[in-house]
Protein backbone atom coordinates (compact mmCIF):
# COMPACT_ATOMS: atom_id res chain seq x y z
CA UNK A 1 0.00 0.00 0.00
CA UNK A 2 2.93 2.20 0.62
CA UNK A 3 5.08 1.47 -2.58
CA UNK A 4 5.32 4.15 -5.11
CA UNK A 5 3.62 3.69 -8.35
CA UNK A 6 6.80 3.05 -10.34
CA UNK A 7 7.20 -0.02 -7.75
CA UNK A 8 3.90 -0.84 -8.59
CA UNK A 9 4.12 -0.78 -11.97
CA UNK A 10 7.50 -2.41 -11.97
CA UNK A 11 6.22 -5.40 -10.05
CA UNK A 12 3.35 -5.71 -12.48
CA UNK A 13 5.79 -6.00 -15.50
CA UNK A 14 7.67 -8.33 -13.47
CA UNK A 15 4.58 -10.30 -12.68
CA UNK A 16 3.12 -10.13 -16.95
CA UNK A 17 6.59 -11.22 -17.70
CA UNK A 18 6.48 -14.13 -15.50
CA UNK A 19 3.27 -15.25 -16.48
CA UNK A 20 3.66 -14.63 -20.34
CA UNK A 21 7.01 -17.61 -19.41
CA UNK A 22 3.93 -19.84 -18.92
CA UNK A 23 3.07 -23.10 -21.33
CA UNK A 24 -0.19 -22.37 -22.63
CA UNK A 25 -1.04 -25.44 -21.84
CA UNK A 26 -0.35 -25.04 -18.46
CA UNK A 27 -2.62 -23.96 -15.71
CA UNK A 28 -1.92 -21.00 -13.90
CA UNK A 29 -2.40 -20.05 -10.65
CA UNK A 30 -1.85 -16.75 -8.55
CA UNK A 31 -1.59 -16.57 -4.81
CA UNK A 32 -0.37 -13.72 -2.86
CA UNK A 33 -1.46 -10.63 -0.99
CA UNK A 34 -1.85 -8.07 -3.72
CA UNK A 35 -3.62 -5.34 -1.36
CA UNK A 36 -6.43 -4.77 -3.42
CA UNK A 37 -9.64 -4.08 -3.03
CA UNK A 38 -11.30 -5.57 -5.99
CA UNK A 39 -14.81 -4.59 -5.28
CA UNK A 40 -18.01 -6.38 -7.07
CA UNK A 41 -18.58 -4.65 -10.51
CA UNK A 42 -18.95 -8.40 -12.43
CA UNK A 43 -20.38 -6.27 -15.50
CA UNK A 44 -17.63 -4.13 -15.73
CA UNK A 45 -15.10 -7.39 -15.43
CA UNK A 46 -17.00 -10.20 -16.58
CA UNK A 47 -15.08 -13.28 -17.09
CA UNK A 48 -13.03 -12.07 -14.30
CA UNK A 49 -14.96 -11.06 -11.13
CA UNK A 50 -18.05 -13.00 -10.34
CA UNK A 51 -21.14 -11.83 -8.82
CA UNK A 52 -19.91 -12.41 -5.29
CA UNK A 53 -17.38 -9.65 -4.85
CA UNK A 54 -17.61 -7.32 -2.22
CA UNK A 55 -17.02 -3.31 -1.22
CA UNK A 56 -15.01 -0.96 -3.25
CA UNK A 57 -11.99 -1.63 -5.78
CA UNK A 58 -9.32 0.22 -4.91
CA UNK A 59 -6.35 1.26 -7.16
CA UNK A 60 -4.39 -2.10 -6.23
CA UNK A 61 -7.61 -4.07 -7.36
CA UNK A 62 -7.78 -1.85 -10.72
CA UNK A 63 -4.01 -3.18 -11.32
CA UNK A 64 -5.15 -6.61 -10.45
CA UNK A 65 -8.13 -6.59 -12.33
CA UNK A 66 -6.70 -5.23 -15.54
CA UNK A 67 -3.89 -7.57 -15.07
CA UNK A 68 -6.82 -10.70 -14.59
CA UNK A 69 -8.74 -9.36 -17.85
CA UNK A 70 -5.55 -9.42 -19.73
CA UNK A 71 -4.49 -12.71 -19.17
CA UNK A 72 -7.95 -14.15 -19.20
CA UNK A 73 -7.27 -15.27 -15.81
CA UNK A 74 -10.48 -15.66 -13.03
CA UNK A 75 -10.49 -14.56 -9.80
CA UNK A 76 -12.81 -17.67 -8.37
CA UNK A 77 -13.72 -16.34 -4.78
CA UNK A 78 -15.93 -13.79 -6.12
CA UNK A 79 -17.44 -17.05 -8.15
CA UNK A 80 -18.53 -19.33 -5.67
CA UNK A 81 -21.11 -18.03 -2.67
CA UNK A 82 -19.59 -17.54 0.86
CA UNK A 83 -21.02 -17.69 4.81
CA UNK A 84 -20.39 -13.58 5.11
CA UNK A 85 -17.55 -14.40 7.68
CA UNK A 86 -15.52 -16.21 4.78
CA UNK A 87 -15.80 -13.24 1.94
CA UNK A 88 -12.48 -10.95 3.26
CA UNK A 89 -9.40 -12.55 4.48
CA UNK A 90 -8.17 -9.77 6.29
CA UNK A 91 -9.37 -6.14 7.12
CA UNK A 92 -7.18 -2.53 6.73
CA UNK A 93 -5.82 -1.70 9.70
CA UNK A 94 -6.59 2.56 9.38
CA UNK A 95 -10.17 2.13 7.16
CA UNK A 96 -11.26 -1.14 8.75
CA UNK A 97 -12.59 -1.98 5.29
CA UNK A 98 -12.52 -5.69 4.48
CA UNK A 99 -9.73 -7.18 1.86
CA UNK A 100 -10.55 -9.43 -0.30
CA UNK A 101 -9.04 -13.37 -0.67
CA UNK A 102 -7.95 -13.97 -4.14
CA UNK A 103 -7.08 -16.74 -5.79
CA UNK A 104 -6.53 -17.30 -9.46
CA UNK A 105 -6.53 -19.55 -12.43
Amino acid sequence: MTNTEEVKEQFYSDLRDTIKRVPADDRLILIGDFNARIGSDSEKWKGVLGSQGVGKCNANGELLLALCSEYSLVITNTIFKHKEAHKNTCMHPSSKLALAGLHHF
